[in-house]
């Protein structure tokens, strides 16, 4: 009965090293296979709170803007951002002038660590007064996609619409800003 009990334990013991691989392998046995899960589109949404700069002349069109915010996220926990975009001044309508955000280059850095990339972006600003040469506010909304990013977020995909509100004063800098944004996000 003892030595029965031994084997079964022994062949357990081979059976869980031997028998479960964490990573598979390809059919020459050499390099660990890449498999996406079965997974669906989570929701994704947060709240943000930073500045925003000029990283060029704010009256020569167009404009590099980069934003240094934080938060807090879904799936994230308290995160950083760096968010830089190219900003044209080619869009007017009745009572102001739109601005097109273009070239949103993004990374958001979660609170362990791991990093969700953004691109293939765009967006409007527009000043709530409709004159971009006195103070007032800014309405901004922007969407972005999801291209990748480090440790659980490798091979992440979806997509954030986010709507921000910069209080503005021509030719201050930084520019305080604050909005929230929603999305779906699938990662493995």
């Amino acid at each position: 009965m003892k030595k029965l009990m031994l084997v079964l334990v022994l062949l357990t013991f081979a059976f869980l090293y031997f028998g479960c691989n964490e990573s598979p392998t390809n059919l020459t046995g050499s390099e660990p296979v890449q498999q996406e899960q079965d997974c669906i589109f989570l929701p994704f949404h947060g709240n943000l709170e930073g500045v925003a700069i000029s990283l060029s002349d704010p009256y020569t069109p167009p404009v590099m803007k980069q934003n240094t915010f934080s938060g807090r996220a879904l799936h994230t926990g308290r995160y950083s951002c760096v968010l830089k975009y190219w900003i044209t001044y080619n869009q007017t309508f009745t009572g102001g002038t739109l601005y097109g955000i273009d070239g949103i280059d993004a990374v958001l850095v979660a609170a362990n660590g791991d990093k969700i990339k953004f691109d293939n972006s765009a967006g409007v600003w527009s000043f709530r007064n409709g004159n971009p040469n006195v103070p007032g506010i800014i309405d901004g909304t922007f969407h972005a996609e999801i291209v990748g990013g480090t440790g659980r977020f490798k091979h992440a995909s979806g997509y954030i619409d986010a709507v921000v509100e910069q209080e503005y004063t021509p030719g201050v800098d930084p520019t305080p800003t604050n909005g929230h944004w929603t999305g779906k996000i699938k990662y493995w």
